[in-house]
């Protein structure tokens, strides 16, 4: 069974450049299928991959405050899918220090979801807000160390 992640980048950022950003001196392992930019970094990182760009979708995921729904105009989504079994404590360390660096590097409203329905994190306007602390976030605390806030 697998988990995955999404990080959504909200705005006009290509999927080039997301690629440069997160992966830096390593573009070249995502290959390019259109629509879409996908490596398997499981070996490296504990991993799958998939960078695409979306005109517009529609989410709905749990927050600390209830559910959340939202149409989401032009973006960028990172998969990251990983297999349950691994190491979960590599793999979330390394999947959430690409996530550190895309943070880092731009300014785009963001989203972090856990299986497609529970918000882990959101930045907004630069404010950035982590969701579920008592579960998630407490029970990955390299993770938590890595993202302040």
């Amino acid at each position: 069974m697998a988990l995955e992640y999404k990080l959504v980048l909200i705005g006009a950022t290509s999927p080039e450049q997301v690629r440069q950003r997160a992966f830096p001196g390593r573009e070249d392992e995502l290959v390019e299928i259109p629509p879409l930019l996908t490596a398997d970094l499981q070996e490296r990182l504990g991993f799958h991959v998939t960078i695409r760009a979306k005109a517009s979708d529609y989410i709905e995921v749990e927050t600390n405050g209830g559910m959340w729904d939202r149409k989401l105009l032009e973006h960028v989504s990172l998969t990251f899918r990983m297999d349950e079994s691994a190491d979960s404590d590599w793999y979330i360390t390394n999947m959430i220090t690409v996530v550190h660096q895309l943070l880092e590097t731009g300014s785009e409203d963001a989203l972090l979801i856990l299986d497609h329905d529970t918000l882990l994190l959101a930045r907004h306007g630069g404010t950035l807000a982590k969701h579920d602390r008592d579960g998630w976030w407490d029970h990955f605390p390299a993770a938590d160390q890595l993202i302040p806030g």
